[in-house]
């Protein structure tokens, strides 16, 4: 099917993974939900770094891949594949996208002091939000076909199609059970992969310190709950799961 849509060519091939996506997400089976669900996430994230400047620092490259690594080695469902990048930005956050592309901004890199505990945590529970489906339910629940549609333009995902694609997926919120969720699947698979789950702790903590700005997209707390209300929730997996 890969081949058909190269030869189609880059415009046509991009509608018909639109539609592949669709109906496999709803009809088929997991493994195809989850590879159709990449190819949406891979065009997103492909604009997305044209757009943005990516961290080239090759030691910092190396530390979130390593811990990326780690983490996904103890995922039992090896469907799921997993890509991380860092955005040079002063905007604090970190977010996935379908298809398991995680970014993290330089900022929050920086606010973790390059913590490889407490960057786990950070990326553990965005690719919970993948695992845990939310990020699928979301783009389906809050933006159903006009998301599909718009992604789908001739155009392809270029300029704002692609910033307001990826701003819906931002600004439509998880729900507070669903980053709960997250924090729970983050905090076991980092203890899993071998880090220390305390440090999920003292992220949020650092974290809720910083004042928020209401201004952009890219704002951690735009898109999460205040730390206060989720560090409680953690200490009680930290207690009752992984002692």
């Amino acid at each position: 099917m890969e081949e058909i849509f190269k030869l189609l060519g880059k415009k046509a091939g991009q509608s018909l993974r639109r539609g592949k996506w669709l109906y496999k997400s709803v009809l088929g089976s997991e493994e195809e939900a989850i590879q159709a669900e990449y190819y949406v996430g891979k065009e997103i994230s492909s604009s997305l770094t044209q757009q943005n400047q990516i961290e080239a620092d090759p030691q910092i490259k190396e530390l979130i891949n390593s811990i990326g690594l780690r983490l996904t080695e103890r995922l039992t469902n090896k469907y799921r594949k997993f890509n991380f990048n860092s955005i040079v930005s002063s905007d604090v956050n970190a977010f996935a996208l379908p298809g398991g592309f995680i970014f993290t901004t330089s900022s929050i890199l920086k606010l973790c002091n390059y913590n490889e505990d407490e960057l786990a945590f950070i990326l553990g529970h965005e690719m919970g939000h993948g695992v845990k489906w939310h990020i699928f339910n979301r783009t389906i629940a809050n933006s159903s076909l006009n998301f599909i549609s718009m992604v789908s333009r001739p155009s392809g995902l270029l300029g704002n199609v692609a910033v307001r694609a990826i701003n819906s997926l931002m600004q439509n919120s998880y729900s507070r059970e669903q980053e709960l969720e997250a924090d729970s699947f983050g905090a076991t698979l980092m203890y899993a992969a071998g880090f220390n789950p305390q440090a999920s702790i003292t992220v949020l903590q650092r974290l809720g310190a910083n004042e928020p700005s209401s201004s952009g997209y890219f704002n951690y707390f735009s898109t999460h709950p205040l730390a206060k209300e989720r560090v409680h929730q953690i200490e009680l997996v930290i207690r009752k799961k992984l002692k």
